[in-house]
């Protein structure tokens, strides 16, 4: 393999991380120096047939190891989902496994340096071999081949013939200290591995969940509140078992149902929030409703009910009139929620929360001319969960809000293609089901409630003392800027 171009750098520094994490699967690991993978592998494979092992699966996608094939030997390539046999080695070279060495030494391979006869490829290789036999039977006679050109190159080349052969041939020599070969579940800490060594926490996650064990993350558990920066009064989490379940949410259709809603804000001391509109660009997007959040599971989202545009005369960036089954049952609300925005009283927190304030600005008639002092008088005392992740991990991984949300809670957010499909199915969420629409809004709302509590525990725990940490460069550079 001498011809191989040096490996990526970027590969070979995972290199290190691949047999601990192979191990922490709980699967033996087999390394011997000076031998080839697929020598240990057809080693191994003829070891445990000798042992009476009725069914042997390869996974490798590896064209080689059909040499192992049989009846009780299969390749299994993953990323294809596809099982060879017997009659795959045949549909690939031509022949049956155990000549399948006699055509690679006919027909060579570069990836792997073995030269073969030149001028022969893996058809007219495949073909000779299946008619005449492996190599030693076609050089037993060589008039059997018909075409002179052929019979020139194989007399000129009968050395490289025989020793591409070699050099395809797996080895079946290879020679190891007794190893247990048996997996062992309960070894199984791949988990641990991936989120303590790695960082890898949504995968862990994942495997978690798979094995039944709690992730012991802030999905399970319950907040009560201690005073921190901006948030105080309102928000940091102390664990305690029972934390709330996803997706018990309300639809507001009513002005009393509003009015209780907003007087839970007000008690809890924050509320979180999220606009849902017709688009991304919040200097177009129309506001279609409004979700909240005032304590873990418990939210609601609530259908806007626009002013029409009255002609020409028309402020160019005031609110359309909305449509579909939100605009149909949508509720004048927008004073009371400018009230709300501006109570000091009251902390409003946001992912992403630049976006809304600029949505709701433009509801409410701000202008993009006096976006910025606008958006200060508009909301007073606020936090941003997507700011906070951002300054605690920074370029660790995204700060998206499904992301973080499988991250740090393990919960599954419904994506916005479920609800507004894709492509040029997709429609704006206005069009979106109403059902279907509180769903998917109120969860924002509440992912946004919880990740609060997750990032404001961290600010607290890993922020450093006052000026020289995350937390004062959150409080006193980042979250200021957000206007």
């Amino acid at each position: 393999k001498a011809n191989r171009k040096e490996a990526d750098e970027a590969l070979l520094v995972q290199i290190p991380y691949v047999r601990p994490m192979v191990e922490a699967f709980g699967l033996p690991v087999l390394c011997e120096s000076g031998f080839e993978a697929d020598d240990i592998i057809a080693t191994l494979v003829q070891k445990r047939a000798e042992m009476g092992v009725e069914k042997i699966t390869i996974v490798t996608s590896d064209k080689d190891l059909l040499q192992l094939v049989g009846d009780k030997v299969n390749l299994l390539d993953t990323l294809k989902d596809k099982l060879s046999g017997p009659a795959e080695a045949v549909e690939k070279f031509g022949v049956g496994p155990e000549l399948v060495a006699d055509v690679q030494g006919l027909m060579g391979d570069s990836s792997d340096n073995i030269p073969g006869v030149p001028g022969i490829g893996p058809k007219t290789a495949g073909d000779l071999v299946a008619k005449l036999g492996g190599l030693d039977a076609i050089y037993a006679d060589l008039s059997k081949v018909e075409r002179d050109t052929l019979r020139a190159k194989l007399e000129e080349h009968r050395e490289k013939a025989f020793l591409s052969r070699e050099l395809a041939r797996l080895k079946y020599d290879v020679v190891w200290e007794a190893i247990d070969m048996t997996f062992h579940p309960s070894l199984h800490n791949a988990a641990d591995y991936l989120r303590d060594e790695l960082e890898f926490n949504t995968l862990a996650a994942r495997l978690e969940k798979r094995k039944g064990r709690a992730t012991g993350k802030p999905d399970d558990r319950k907040t009560v509140w201690r005073p921190v920066g901006d948030m105080a009064g309102a928000a940091l989490p102390v664990a305690r078992e029972g934390a709330a379940k996803w997706g018990d949410y309300e639809c507001v259709q009513t002005a009393e149902r509003w009015q209780w809603w907003l007087a839970e804000a007000r008690k809890a001391g924050r509320v979180a929030f999220d606009t849902e509109t017709t688009g991304l660009d919040p200097y177009t997007a129309e506001l279609v409703g409004v979700s909240l959040c005032v304590g873990e599971g418990k939210a609601c989202y609530v259908p806007v009910k626009m002013a029409a545009k009255a002609g020409a005369s028309a402020d160019l960036f005031g609110p359309a009139e909305a449509s579909g089954p939100h605009g149909a049952q949508g509720l004048d609300i927008l004073s009371d929620l400018k009230a709300l925005l501006k109570d000091e009283a009251v902390v409003k927190i946001g992912h992403n929360l630049k976006y809304d304030w600029l949505v709701l600005a433009r509801a409410l008639g701000i202008t993009p001319s006096d976006t910025h002092d606008g958006l200060q008088a508009l909301v007073r005392r606020y936090e941003d969960s997507m700011l906070m992740s951002a300054c605690l991990d920074g370029g660790r991984w995204g700060h998206g809000m499904d992301d973080l949300v499988e991250r740090h809670l393990g919960h599954k957010m419904i994506a916005f293609a479920d609800v507004a499909g894709k492509g040029k199915s997709m429609v704006t969420f206005d069009k979106v089901a109403l059902e279907q629409a509180v769903a998917y809004a109120a969860e924002d709302a509440d992912a946004t409630w919880r990740l609060a509590d997750v990032f404001a525990q961290r600010l607290q725990d890993e922020g450093g003392e006052d000026g020289k940490g995350v937390r004062y460069v959150y409080e006193n550079v980042e979250r200021p800027l957000l206007p």
